[in-house]
């Protein structure tokens, strides 16, 4: 078997604060930190004796029976965990009779492991290495300099901009850059205001 070397994290500030104002942090594995479909072939012809190709092929046999329980609304039960459906309203609202099938949308795939999985897992864990000292999408806590970036966009194009053309500016991974986005609609002094347009948000000048 593979020797492990532990986890590698990141350290990531959070949204909230301590009493001196300064945001929180808290670690995450390393995102680059991968393994492809090849590699876990691999190490079940290495270290299970399948033959390759036999884990792809069950996968994808999986994938096509999967999707039409999962596109009935129905969860899914595997060795591992549950696969279940996640569905969402396409706007917000307080009425319940003003809500028909049109404003429901499918979201994505919730992924629940199971305790023995969770276990097993858990068992293998051989500590964990700091990546860098370096604080990842610190930046966002520069308000003026997201300002900054919102400004230019809006100027410079149609008024409007994206969380993904915001991401692409300001070196923040794409949740921040739309929780950024988010805040700079609401506050005390709001610049921008957040609509919906499919399934992407717009924001423009307030």
């Amino acid at each position: 078997m593979p020797r492990s070397q532990g986890i590698p994290y990141e350290i990531h500030p959070s949204p909230k604060k301590d009493e001196k104002g300064q945001p929180l942090l808290y670690v995450r594995p390393l995102k680059r930190n991968k393994i492809s479909m090849e590699g876990i072939e691999e190490f079940c012809h290495n270290h299970l004796a399948l033959p390759l190709g036999e884990f792809k092929r069950v996968f994808i046999a999986f994938q096509e029976a999967a999707k039409w329980y999962l596109g009935d609304g129905m969860t899914v039960e595997t060795p591992i965990g549950t696969f279940a459906p996640v569905i969402r309203l396409r706007r917000e609202e307080t009425d319940p009779k003003k809500i028909t099938a049109k404003d429901v949308y499918f979201d994505t795939i919730n992924f629940t492991p199971n305790k023995d999985f969770l276990l097993a897992v858990t068992e293998r864990v051989r500590g964990f290495h700091k990546v860098s000292d370096a604080c990842g999408n610190s930046q966002m806590y520069d308000k003026e300099l997201m300002r900054r970036i919102v400004n230019n966009v809006l100027e410079r194009g149609n008024g409007m901009i994206t969380a993904r053309q915001f991401q692409a500016l300001s070196g923040l991974r794409y949740h921040s850059a739309r929780q950024c986005l988010d805040d700079l609609c609401g506050g005390e002094s709001p610049i921008l205001q957040r609509d919906k347009m499919g399934r992407t948000y717009v924001y423009y000048r307030k």
